[in-house]
């Protein structure tokens, strides 16, 4: 029986979920990244919106400076507002006040990060602006998008976050295969210029035979 409520208590918020494009600078998410994604802080101008993040929503993150998406993450706590200094901003006003707990569910790493120039423009967030100027429709720092627009980029990164761990995977086998192959490679013996046995190692095989004194 609790299973099953929980089951409909599980449904009913994703029912009501949000999923949110958060537009920031590489220093910024480099900041969160290192802060193990515990905590988001949002522009004091986008308090509006803030309030309307709930525990359950997604968020899929933008590096606005180098046009790349690199995580996603999940909220986990309503909105607060703290004035803890933590993000960087060109504004010395500006503290990131919105803030809301969270927990990082895909993180790539830095060579992995999905190319908004090639993706970008085929998100229906941005179907209303031409192709070219697709990021002019990430202005700002919260945008509501689609589940269909989060869904496809976070597919893109689990793909890659595959790829990577098979690729991870052949490495050690090679390697291990290899270490293998060196443990089991026979000693060769072989005759010096004197005739004695020497293994291949270097060493002189001791063939002689002690006398008594």
């Amino acid at each position: 029986m609790i299973v099953v409520v929980q089951r409909l208590l599980d449904s009913e918020s994703s029912l009501h979920k949000v999923f949110w494009l958060i537009c920031t600078t590489s220093e910024n998410f480099h900041i969160t990244r290192d802060r193990s994604f515990s905590q988001l802080g949002i522009e004091r101008d986008q308090g509006n919106k803030s309030i309307r993040i709930n525990p359950n929503d997604r968020m899929v993150f933008y590096l606005n400076d180098v046009r790349r998406f690199a995580a996603t993450v999940t909220v986990t706590s309503e909105p607060f507002e703290s004035h803890d200094r933590i993000w960087k901003h060109h504004s010395e006003a500006e503290d990131f006040p919105h803030r809301v707990n969270i927990k990082p569910d895909l993180v790539l790493d830095e060579e992995q990060y999905l190319d908004g120039l090639q993706i970008g423009p085929g998100l229906e967030y941005v179907s209303k602006w031409p192709p070219e100027q697709w990021n002019m429709a990430l202005l700002g720092m919260l945008h509501i998008i689609s589940k269909r627009d989060f869904n496809f980029l976070e597919e893109q990164m689990r793909r890659l976050k595959s790829k990577k761990r098979r690729s991870n995977r052949r490495r050690r086998k090679g390697n291990e295969l290899q270490i293998k192959t060196e443990l089991e490679e026979p000693e060769v013996i072989v005759s010096n210029a004197e005739g004695n046995p020497k293994i291949s190692g270097g060493q002189n095989a001791d063939t002689s035979t002690q006398r008594p004194s």
